[in-house]
């Protein structure tokens, strides 16, 4: 039973898009030919309606392709996209967020990968934070100075010179690999970067000074007492690591693992 104010269905009718083709054809069929919009509709397996509103469409923009669609409106604009980069970059916390912790203090309701995809965009990434000695604010003038009065140096007044560093290695567990979201010119921003201090973990602590003179010096300093007996799991693991570039380590009366080599 046919309800009312409810149109039955056109035999034959395609209910899908129109091609440019198509749309040229209703244009020519109205024009050159004074073809009636049922009759266009028939020969084109179109509705007559949709013919007409083909037509119209062409004499209001003068092109028969359509129109670009506005689409869904985007959650971030350029003034929330500014809202949301000010806020991970407020301090060295927010920076360490999760994207589904900014989310959350944020109020979006959308993905979290909607989120990264936005900082993407403005060549926000996540990355591991450098790693950098906590130089105390009284220090940094005095280093400065250092570096400038020596800016003179010729190559034989730096071969008196060894540069040490030292390196260790947990031997109670591994920590996590933390991230930071910043560009890629913010590689040394103090809010990324992680600063050394005093952990009190245990670990080993390998040291080492290289010289212009080709000469590296390798000590290796025990975690327990001074003068007291290494232990073999950490000898052990010390001389396989160096084994394999070609070192032999020693002991010697100091309680420190030693040797020279020459480059």
């Amino acid at each position: 039973m046919k309800q009312k104010g409810v149109r039955d269905p056109a035999v034959g009718v395609r209910h899908q898009e129109t091609t440019r083709d198509e749309r040229m054809r209703v244009i020519s069929l109205r024009e050159n030919a004074r073809w009636s919009w049922r009759q266009i509709g028939r020969e084109l397996r179109i509705d007559p309606r949709t013919a007409s509103r083909i037509y119209h469409r062409y004499n209001q923009y003068s092109t028969p392709s359509n129109r670009k669609r506005t689409g869904r409106p985007p959650i971030f604009d350029d003034e929330e996209k500014a809202r949301l980069v000010a806020f991970i970059t407020r301090d060295s916390r927010t920076r360490r967020l999760s994207w589904e912790a900014i989310r959350i203090e944020m109020d979006y309701a959308c993905d979290p990968k909607a989120v990264r995809n936005v900082m993407i965009s403005l060549g926000y990434h996540k990355r591991v934070p450098r790693t950098k000695f906590n130089v105390k604010p009284d220090n940094k003038p005095k280093r400065v100075a250092w570096c400038q009065a020596r800016l003179h140096w010729t190559k034989e007044e730096w071969k008196r010179v060894i540069w040490t560093d030292e390196s260790s290695f947990s031997t109670a567990g591994f920590g996590h690999r933390p991230w930071v979201i910043r560009k890629a010119d913010e590689e040394y921003h103090p809010d990324c970067v992680d600063l050394k201090f005093h952990s009190g973990r245990k670990s080993k602590m390998v040291w080492g000074g290289p010289s212009v003179v080709q000469q590296i010096l390798i000590l290796s300093s025990f975690p327990a007492e001074r003068n007291s007996t290494p232990q073999p799991m950490y000898e052990w693991s010390l001389s396989l690591l160096l084994g394999r570039f070609g070192i032999s380590v020693a002991r010697n009366t100091s309680g420190l693992l030693c040797k020279r080599i020459t480059l």
